[in-house]
């Protein structure tokens, strides 16, 4: 008695949906906005040079950062690279296996992504990050706009998500 053959179909690469295009479009503009902030920067400002918009407040500085989120990790920032390299890969894979994405969701995730790669870009070109937001008032770290867009989008998906909790825990 012959047995047929299993057919076994993987599926290794999800499909690429409309709200995943949508997605990758924030992250464009992201990286985008990124990217010329940051050309404008080194072009304007020589490293460690800083420009007064609102003295004592917020000032314009430019500085080069081989860590991560405060100069963390500075001594070793081949390792930074590879990591980041590796999360921002599992964060548009978990993207991907989302079954659908909310609106909030698809700008959370857009404006992760974009500010990820645009720093990840940095690591590789350049070997460190140009950060340039200054707000002295505080004594914040030096920032720049991808931080910015990772920030808003980490908090966006975080408050999709507590909703979406407590939609599910209401029901």
């Amino acid at each position: 008695m012959s047995q047929s053959p299993v057919n076994l179909k993987v599926k290794l690469k999800p499909t690429i949906r409309h709200d995943h295009w949508i997605s990758f479009g924030f992250a464009a503009l992201v990286y985008g906005l990124d990217a010329l902030s940051k050309a404008w920067i080194i072009r304007a400002l020589q490293a460690g040079e800083s420009q007064p918009v609102i003295p004592g407040i917020f000032h314009i500085t430019r500085v080069h950062n081989t860590g991560a989120a405060f100069s963390m990790f500075y001594e070793h920032p081949e390792v930074l690279t590879l990591v980041s390299g590796l999360l921002l890969v599992a964060f548009l894979g978990y993207m991907l296996t989302k079954p659908k994405l909310s609106r909030a969701e698809i700008m959370g995730f857009g404006f992760v992504i974009g500010g990820a790669f645009g720093n990840l870009m940095d690591r590789i070109r350049l070997g460190a990050v140009t950060d340039f937001l200054d707000v002295v008032a505080i004594r914040y770290p030096v920032f720049n706009l991808a931080d910015a867009f990772i920030l808003m989008g980490v908090v966006v998906l975080m408050v999709a998500y507590v909703k979406q909790f407590n939609q599910s825990a209401c029901r």
